[in-house]
């Protein structure tokens, strides 16, 4: 327990949450592939997977939120907890430390990479079913969906932190390959008809 308060009352940490800003960029970044994918899901009759997938997106907002706000409540225990002159606050504080830290942790490691997999899973079947962004884009969807599955298994079976590492690796190299697609989509004067 003493090594968890220590990690999280480090004043570096503070900085390192995520801002509520950019949780405003990820909805934009969904928005933005729903507007490419929506009339060729429409017509490629994958609307419903389309949809599906925008909603497990947005659950991943609330889902970081809450993940950040449990950050900094363990940052106010460590806080608090080191300054506590009487043991019985002590323990309490320690007790409270680990049942948010097991909350987060079941939030971050587990719940998150199930969220993510799912969105990133549907939105591959509908690449692979449309034309608006490149095939091979949609079938690296699919690789980097069934990868963050596969993190979920990390902490249950013990999986390596590198192996893991590389799922959320893979996850931001998706992020940003689906960014540069959209933003030459965008830069396109003839719509979204032809796969970047």
């Amino acid at each position: 327990m003493g090594s968890l308060l220590a990690a999280y009352n480090n004043p570096a940490l503070v900085g390192t949450f995520w801002p509520a800003g950019l949780f405003i960029l990820f909805v934009l970044f969904v928005l933005g592939i729903y507007l490419a994918l929506r009339d060729a899901a429409g017509t490629a009759g994958m609307t419903i997977f389309l949809l599906a997938a925008v909603a497990v997106a947005f659950l991943e907002v609330p889902v970081l939120l809450t993940r950040t706000a449990l950050q900094w409540t363990l940052v106010s225990i460590a806080a608090q907890h080191g300054i506590a002159a009487d043991n019985s606050t002590r323990i309490a504080l320690e007790v409270s430390g680990v049942v948010v830290y097991r909350v987060w942790d079941v939030l971050y490691n587990s719940l998150l990479y199930w969220i993510e997999g799912g969105y990133v899973l549907l939105l591959g079947l509908v690449m692979l079913r449309t034309k608006v962004f490149a095939h091979w884009l949609g079938w690296f969807s699919l690789l980097v969906g069934l990868y963050q599955f596969f993190n979920t298994l990390g902490i249950p079976l013990g999986i390596a932190d590198a192996f893991v590492i590389l799922g959320n690796a893979l996850l931001l190299l998706w992020t940003l390959l689906v960014s540069i697609s959209l933003l030459r989509l965008g830069s396109q004067s003839v719509g979204y008809s032809r796969p970047v």
